[in-house]
C-alpha cells in the first residue's frame, strides 16, 4: 500500500509540474528559463571579490560574463585585492542600491567603501572612496575562465582617453545571447592604464611602480585578457564610474556620457535614499532582524556558470583570489545549512531560493543520500569532488516545504518529492550489517551515516587515518 501510495503522488506532482509555470532558476522578473533574460544579472557573483562586480547575459548556452574588482595597493609594500573583513551594507534585492566597506592590511583603521546602483537595466553606476595614503586600481576580468573545462574568455581594451576600458566576449560570438560588449567609464583620468595578459605580474608592477604601464603584446593587437585603470588618492580620494553590457560601443559611449554628467555621488545619494524608503521595514529588534536577514541572504547570492543560475551559500571565501587568480576564482559549496539559508531567504529572493533548493537536490547520489556538501559552479579544493560517505542531516523537506509557502512554485514541489523520497528511504536502508543509516550503532539517535570507506577507499580506511578517526568524531557515529 506504501509503494502505491508513493506511485500515485508522485504521477499527481509530475502531472501538475507539466502544467505549471516553469521554474525561474535564479532569472530576474520570474522569466522562462527557455527564453534569454530580459535584464543581465547583476552583483557580487564572485565569492571571493565581495569588492566587485560581476555582468552576466544569457541564461543557456555560453553566457556573456564580465568582471569588476577593486584593487587596493601602496607602492614598495603589498596588494590586497580579495578583502578578509567586510562588512555588509544595505543591499536592495533588485540591486537599486547597495554598498559594502572592508578593511585591508594596509589602513586598518579607514575602511575602503564601495556603492553601487543599478542605474538601467544593462548597468549600474559606482562608487569608491578610500584613505588617501593608498592607491586603487580597477581591474576587468572574465570570472570561471575555465568553467565546465571549457576556456571562454573575453577581451578588453583600455582606451587613450585613459577612463575607458571596453570589452567583448570572444568565443562563439555566433550563438552568444545579446549584449556581448562591455564599457567601463570612470568620472576622472586615471593615472595609469594598461592591458595584461598576466595578472600576477601586474600586480607587482604596481607594488613595484605605483602605476600601470602598458605593456606591448607581441602580435601588436592591443587586446588583452585584463584591463585596469590605478588611481592616486593623494588629491582626490572618490572614483566615481559607469560600467554596462551592451551590443554597440558607440551607443554605450553616448550612455556612459550622459550618465557621468550628473555627479555620481549625488545619484548614489539618491539611490540610497529611495531604497530607505520603499524597503521592507519594521520597528525594534523585529526591523533590525529582517534588515540584517536582508543583507545576509543579498550579499551571499551567488552564480553557478556551470548550472546557469543564481544560488543561496553562507560560504563567501573571502582571501582566496590569489590561489587561482584567473581560473577558478571564487569557488564556493552548498551545504546542508543552504536549505535553512534558502528557507528563510524565500521571502527576500523567493527566485534565488527556488533554485538553491533544486540545485542542493541535482547533487543526489544514486542510492538517495545528498551530500554533506557539493561544490557549486568551479571544481572544489583539497577535498573529494562529492563528500560521498556522508549525508546532509534531513531537513530538505522542511526547506522545501518553507520555500514553497512563500513561492507557490508548485513545479519546485513536483521536482523535489521524489528525490526527497528517495532520500528518507535512504536513511531507513540497510547499510550492509543489519543496521539502517539512521541508526548505525543502534542507540536510538538519529545519525548522519557516515560510510568511511565509501569516502575514503578501502586502503585508507584500512590505515584509519587522523582525518577518517576526526570525521567519525565529529559526526559521533561508530563508522561501518
Amino acid at each position: 500500500m506504501r509503494i502505491n501510495l508513493k506511485f500515485i503522488i508522485t504521477l499527481l506532482l509530475i502531472l501538475v509540474s507539466a502544467i505549471a509555470a516553469p521554474g525561474t532558476h535564479g532569472l530576474v522578473n520570474g522569466q522562462n528559463p527557455a527564453q534569454p533574460a530580459a535584464a543581465p544579472l547583476i552583483d557580487a557573483y564572485d565569492p571571493a571579490h565581495i569588492n566587485g562586480l560581476v555582468f552576466i547575459t544569457g541564461n543557456q548556452g555560453k553566457a556573456n560574463i564580465f568582471g569588476i574588482r577593486i584593487l587596493v595597493y601602496r607602492q614598495g609594500e603589498q596588494i590586497d585585492d580579495s578583502p578578509v573583513s567586510f562588512n555588509f551594507g544595505p543591499h536592495s534585492p533588485n540591486g537599486s542600491y547597495a554598498a559594502v566597506n572592508w578593511v585591508t592590511r594596509l589602513d586598518e583603521k579607514t575602511p575602503v567603501n564601495f556603492r553601487w546602483s543599478r542605474s538601467s537595466q544593462n548597468g549600474v553606476i559606482g562608487q569608491v572612496t578610500a584613505s588617501s595614503n593608498v592607491r586603487i586600481a580597477i581591474e576587468l576580468y572574465r570570472p570561471w575562465i575555465d568553467t565546465g573545462g571549457v576556456q571562454q574568455q573575453a577581451i578588453f581594451q583600455p582606451q587613450p582617453d585613459r577612463r575607458t576600458i571596453l570589452g567583448e566576449q570572444v568565443q562563439n560570438r555566433m550563438t552568444s545571447p545579446a549584449n556581448k560588449r562591455f564599457l567601463f567609464k570612470s568620472d576622472r583620468d586615471s593615472a595609469g592604464n594598461a592591458g595584461y595578459e598576466d595578472a600576477t605580474a601586474m600586480r607587482e608592477m604596481l607594488v613595484k611602480d605605483g602605476q600601470a604601464q602598458q605593456i606591448t603584446t607581441a602580435d601588436g593587437s592591443g587586446l588583452f585578457l585584463h584591463a585596469l585603470l590605478s588611481f592616486d588618492l593623494s588629491t582626490n580620494s572618490t572614483i566615481g564610474f559607469v560600467a554596462m553590457v551592451g551590443d554597440s560601443f558607440d551607443e554605450m559611449e553616448r550612455e556612459a556620457i550622459k550618465s557621468l554628467q550628473q555627479p555620481v555621488n549625488d545619484q548614489l545619494d539618491r539611490a540610497d535614499k529611495n531604497y530607505q524608503t520603499t524597503r521592507t521595514a519594521g520597528s525594534g529588534a523585529s526591523g533590525d532582524g529582517f534588515e540584517a536577514l536582508n543583507r545576509i541572504v543579498c550579499w551571499n547570492r551567488f552564480y553557478d556558470p556551470v548550472n546557469r543560475s543564481e544560488y543561496l551559500s553562507p560560504h563567501r571565501t573571502p582571501g582566496r583570489s590569489l590561489n587561482s587568480v584567473d581560473k577558478i576564482s571564487g569557488s564556493t559549496v552548498l551545504g546542508w545549512e543552504s536549505f535553512l539559508f534558502a528557507a528563510m531567504g524565500a521571502m527576500i529572493d523567493p527566485e534565488t531560493s527556488v533554485s538553491t533548493a533544486r540545485r542542493i537536490l541535482e547533487g543526489q547520489m544514486s542510492d538517495g543520500r545528498v551530500p554533506l556538501r557539493i561544490s557549486a559552479g568551479s571544481r572544489s579544493r583539497g577535498e573529494p569532488e562529492v563528500l560521498a560517505g556522508r549525508s546532509m542531516p534531513p531537513i530538505g523537506a522542511l526547506g522545501v516545504w518553507k520555500i514553497y509557502l512563500v513561492t507557490g512554485d508548485i513545479s519546485l514541489l513536483a521536482n523535489a518529492f521524489p528525490r526527497l523520497l528517495k532520500w528518507n528511504d535512504w536513511w531507513l536502508a540497510n547499510r550492509g550489517d543489519g543496521q539502517a543509516w539512521r541508526d548505525g550503532n543502534s542507540d536510538g539517535l538519529l545519525e548522519l551515516g557516515y560510510d568511511q570507506e565509501l569516502e575514503l577507499g578501502s586502503l585508507m580506511r584500512a590505515q584509519r587515518t587522523r582525518t577518517s578517526a576526526a570525521q567519525t568524531g565529529i559526526f559521533g557515529i561508530r563508522a561501518r
